[in-house]
């Protein structure tokens, strides 16, 4: 499991996102697991191939892009990435919705949606800041078709290992997060026990 921090624009004030590569078995015929994009912009792009070309693999290689919530930041080039790779992308139901239709959270960056990000402590500056002119937060994500639903308890094998579908609703109605059950990790710390 590779992991590849792709960057967002400052004015978001998110920082890079975590971006995961999942290798296939070596000596195995099937192709790559990409776990959240990064945004539709050239640097997320950039340093996704740069972090591909690090590890000796190729985005050609995608087989499957496995998406944890339809935020711009976690599935904006997919649909990029889907064209140039031919991979399968998979999300929860609620989510794939939001990704066909171009939904966006920036809705939330005023009114009672800043009031509410600042009362979990996200600061002033950010809640209120405001794209460069001529961008907007739509444009740094792509509509994209899902090709299958995930649900909590489903199963992806890959190989090594198998990931299992959590539900984990908060951040976003149907967030979803992937576990490798045998290893008993999730996420983050399922990345740095297995990092090639």
């Amino acid at each position: 499991v590779l992991r590849i921090p792709t960057p967002t624009p400052d004015w978001t004030g998110l920082g890079a996102i975590n971006s995961y590569v999942i290798l296939p078995p070596e000596g195995s015929r099937r192709g790559l697991t990409l776990i959240d994009t990064g945004m539709r912009m050239t640097e997320s792009f950039d340093a996704i191939r740069r972090g591909f070309k690090e590890f000796g693999v190729a985005l050609e290689q995608i087989e499957r892009i496995l998406v944890t919530h339809a935020h711009g930041d976690h599935f904006g080039q997919a649909k990029r990435l889907k064209d140039l790779s031919g991979a399968q992308v998979f999300a929860s139901a609620g989510e794939a919705e939001r990704m066909r239709s171009g939904w966006t959270p920036a809705s939330m960056r005023g009114g009672t949606g800043a009031a509410w990000m600042q009362r979990f402590g996200m600061p002033e500056e950010v809640t209120h800041a405001k794209p460069p002119v001529g961008t907007t937060s739509v444009e740094l994500s792509e509509p994209v078709e899902v090709d299958g639903v995930l649900a909590e308890g489903d199963r992806i094998d890959l190989g090594e290992f198998t990931l299992e579908v959590v539900g984990a609703p908060g951040h976003c109605d149907d967030h979803i997060i992937f576990r490798e059950r045998e290893l008993g990790l999730p996420g983050d710390a399922l990345a740095r026990a297995v990092a090639r």
